[in-house]
Parts: C-alpha cells; sequence; structure tokens
C-alpha cells in the first residue's frame, strides 16, 4: 500500500449504513436544476402528487383502495405505489 492508500474494516451492518447513506445523499443531490422528489410521501405530498384534495386521499385510503403506510401516528405514501396505483385499472378509475 502506498502512503494514499487506506484500509478498512466495516461490519456487515457498518456497510449497509455507509451504502444507504450514499444512496440517500446522490438522490437528494440535484441533477439538471430539479430535486429529486422523496420516495416517502406525507398525507399533503401524496395529494399534491395525485392532483387531488386531502379530503380525497383520506376517503381512497380508508377505503382501501389507495396504498399507505403507517409510520408512528402518520400516515405515509410511497411515491412508486402511488405511481403504480395511477397505471392500474383501479386508480384509472378510482
Amino acid at each position: 500500500m502506498t502512503e494514499r492508500d487506506l484500509a478498512v474494516t466495516l461490519t456487515r451492518v457498518e456497510l449497509r449504513a455507509l451504502v444507504a447513506e450514499a444512496i440517500a445523499e446522490v438522490v437528494g443531490e440535484r441533477i439538471s436544476g430539479r430535486q429529486f422528489p422523496p420516495e416517502v410521501l406525507t398525507r399533503a405530498e401524496a395529494a399534491s402528487f395525485l392532483r387531488c384534495s386531502l379530503g380525497q386521499l383520506d376517503r381512497l385510503a380508508r377505503e382501501q383502495a389507495l396504498p399507505w403506510h403507517r409510520m408512528g401516528d402518520s400516515k405515509r405514501f410511497f411515491r412508486s405505489e402511488l405511481a403504480a396505483w395511477l397505471r392500474s385499472e383501479g386508480g384509472a378509475n378510482g
């Protein structure tokens, strides 16, 4: 090894955390002046993404037509699941 080389030993957990942090940093970077949107959306962000009201969003989630996840006391929506729902027959008719 030269003076510039560095050997590091990481556990599997440490490596996963490091990779996850690097991915989060890359996803958050600006590309062509646009910020990548987050994958996990709040109710307001999900309603904006779907271009519907919060009331409509809550009704769809309550009727289990719309995929959502509980995180603590809050509902969260995954952008990829909402996009798939929009593309599905149920989303088109919902």
